[in-house]
């Protein structure tokens, strides 16, 4: 018998997993995030998550889901709304990340589409928006698959290793965008 997928909000209790998680992808996925496995152990501790992790599940505009595979999480999908009153009509979607071993099962997608689905019931929100490395192909087939569109691409957004890396804007509309 295979194991079964479950995403679903990640509880605060589950936090220790998620940021181990979020660690492992920082550092085998150089080129996916901006930040380096040392500035997230730097900038946030386990607490800080147990204390971001109260507010993820609402309709504020902010959480985080995962993905398990039986027992155990496997990947991982954040967003957050912007803050500031002119731009509050976007969520902006970080860290979609799924292990090497669980890919190819649809993990990503379905976690994207429960951001999505959440992110609809929020109240005024109209956009999403995420980045991607121009390299990963297999990331822009996805967003692409699922409505978002580039509209921009800045040169050596980041450089990883001494190598300059682009970094592709997506965006799509969501609910009742203008």
């Amino acid at each position: 018998m295979s194991a079964r997928w479950t995403v679903r909000t990640v509880a605060p209790t589950e936090v220790e997993d998620l940021r181990e998680l979020r660690l492992r992808s920082l550092r085998e996925e150089p080129t996916a995030f901006l930040l380096t496995e040392e500035e997230e152990r730097a900038s946030r501790s386990l607490e800080d998550y147990e204390r971001q992790a109260e507010r993820w599940g609402g309709d504020e505009g902010i959480g985080v889901v995962g993905a398990w595979l039986g027992d155990e999480l496997v990947g991982l999908c954040g967003w957050y709304r912007q803050e500031r009153s002119k731009v509050r009509h976007r969520v902006e979607v970080w860290g979609l990340y799924v292990t090497p071993e669980a890919r190819g099962r649809g993990a990503s997608r379905k976690l994207l589409e429960e951001v999505l689905r959440r992110v609809v019931r929020v109240p005024g929100v109209t956009h999403v928006q995420l980045g991607v490395s121009a390299g990963n192909a297999p990331a822009r087939r996805l967003y692409e698959k699922l409505g978002f569109e580039a509209w921009g691409t800045e040169p050596a957004a980041m450089v990883v290793d001494g190598r300059p890396v682009d970094l592709v804007s997506m965006a799509r509309r969501v609910g009742d965008a203008p």
